[in-house]
């Protein structure tokens, strides 16, 4: 998978060179993610997402929606 940014809506707002200038940055923290170093490297299970993640929980989390749902009209979170 892989995930382009476009910044033509930011174009007011940054330029193409502060864009390019920032790629070493970029390289530097997608290496850091996915070989998990660096500060909070053990909040990282998102970044496998969606291939592994906590079957079981899934299915709680499914019947869970289903009693929320066959038990109510409307949910609100707040």
């Amino acid at each position: 998978m892989s995930v382009k940014f476009n910044y033509k809506l930011a174009e007011n707002f940054i330029s193409e060179a502060e864009i390019k200038n920032l790629a070493p940055f970029v390289s530097e923290a997608h290496k850091m993610l996915h070989e998990k170093t660096g500060a909070g490297n053990d909040f990282l299970g998102w970044v496998e997402l969606p291939k592994n993640y906590d079957k079981d929980e899934f299915e709680r989390i499914k019947k869970a929606a289903a009693k929320i749902q066959s038990d109510s009209e409307v949910l609100i979170v707040i």
